[in-house]
């Protein structure tokens, strides 16, 4: 168990080490709110994360290696539409995936978290635990490709908890009150 967990923490420097933009400390309290499934945190900690990596992937793999991709990337890359939002989240996981740097799966996961990431942030709508879950699930991906690290350990780590907490959908006071008389 001490070699485990020695073996861990070399991993865990090894990949902090490989990337100058990225703070662990995220990662760290995404985990830990999701384990306590406080969702709004949850994901807002993950997907800052999420940022940080693939800003990291953007800059290391795909504007360094533009010129290598299949040329359906590199028209996609040319469409004013999309060169217009070149800056977007969105269009880089849009590009990034084109380019097989991340799955397919990954993609998905992440577009539908960006999505309810900014339903929390416009509309105080908090995200259901699954999300959060699956968000998680690709967070390995995400890291491995960052730091070109394969077999992360921390994959072994599910979001599984305690379910049903009957939190409400919105930070709507009525819903607070609501719960308040419930209990």
């Amino acid at each position: 168990m001490v070699d485990e967990m020695h073996k861990a923490f070399h991993q865990g420097q090894q990949v902090i080490q490989s990337m100058l933009s990225f703070s662990s400390l995220f990662l760290l309290s995404g985990y830990t709110a999701m384990m306590y499934r406080n969702n709004s945190d949850a994901l807002n900690n993950l997907w800052i994360t999420v940022e940080q990596l693939t800003e990291h992937i953007w800059r290391e793999q795909y504007l360094k290696n533009r010129s290598s991709f299949p040329v359906y990337v590199a028209k996609a890359h040319s469409k004013p539409r999309i060169k217009k939002r070149l800056g977007s989240i969105s269009t880089k996981h849009k590009l990034l995936c084109l380019s097989n740097i991340f799955s397919k799966d990954c993609y998905r996961v992440l577009n539908r978290a960006r999505r309810k990431r900014n339903h929390l942030a416009h509309s105080g709508v908090v995200p259901e635990s699954n999300l959060i879950e699956q968000l998680w699930s690709v967070l390995p991906e995400l890291i491995e490709v960052a730091s070109d690290t394969k077999h992360l350990g921390l994959r072994r780590l599910s979001g599984g908890a305690m379910e049903n907490w009957d939190i409400p959908a919105r930070t709507d006071f009525e819903e607070w009150v609501n719960l308040a008389k419930a209990l």
